[in-house]
């Protein structure tokens, strides 16, 4: 359940995400990373969804994957994401039937070309690989300009998503952490903070 919004280019992936993670009734329970990025193959992982996939999945390549690169990845990812999916849904029964779903996204540097791919992977579709364009996007939607202030972006989520009814609604919040992939390595920054932050926290306590 998070934000994600991301600009590519060729030589470019930027994106950024959220950090509050919620149980499935709403109700937060940690601040967390939805997305990592691996340096072996100059690539950044992001989840949207249930956010616990990110991790299976990056111990997962970083521990049993000889991965030469994002090309060579996207054709492992499918079954690899499918049968960790099966078993994170066995590890959490209270999952089996209920609408919770999740897609992977990846960005990073081809390793036989130099430029920037981006592949998305969904549990509606059993993981299939997704080639995605060039350019800007991200989930869920928002009703201010991409190119302006991503805290205002989020923000606009947010009030969209607040108004929706508890059982289909995202919940987004913590701080805004940045990625900025070009040739010369992976800047991981936080952009801000949310004004609720204090407020999650605390009630992260009860």
């Amino acid at each position: 359940m998070s934000s994600l919004i991301f600009e590519t280019s060729k030589k470019r992936a930027f994106v950024a995400t959220d950090t509050l993670a919620v149980a499935l009734g709403g109700k937060p329970v940690r601040f967390t990373n939805k997305a990592i990025f691996l340096p072996h193959i100059r690539t950044i992982i992001a989840v949207t969804g249930f956010a616990g996939i990110l991790t299976r999945w990056s111990l997962f390549i970083n521990d049993h994957l000889s991965s030469r690169g994002i090309e060579h990845l996207n054709g492992l990812a499918p079954a690899a994401l499918s049968s960790i999916w099966k078993a994170f849904i066995e590890d959490f029964p209270c999952l089996a039937g209920s609408m919770i779903t999740t897609t992977v996204y990846h960005f990073g540097f081809s390793e036989t070309e130099d430029f920037i791919r981006s592949f998305a992977y969904r549990s509606t579709s059993d993981f299939q690989s997704d080639p995605l364009p060039y350019g800007i996007a991200l989930k869920p939607e928002c009703d201010v300009p991409l190119t302006g202030d991503l805290k205002k972006v989020m923000e606009s989520q947010r009030a969209i998503q607040g108004a929706l009814p508890e059982d289909e609604r995202l919940h987004i919040g913590g701080e805004i952490i940045v990625y900025d992939l070009r040739e010369g390595g992976c800047l991981i920054s936080t952009l801000d903070r949310f004004d609720d932050y204090d407020e999650m926290e605390i009630a992260m306590r009860k």
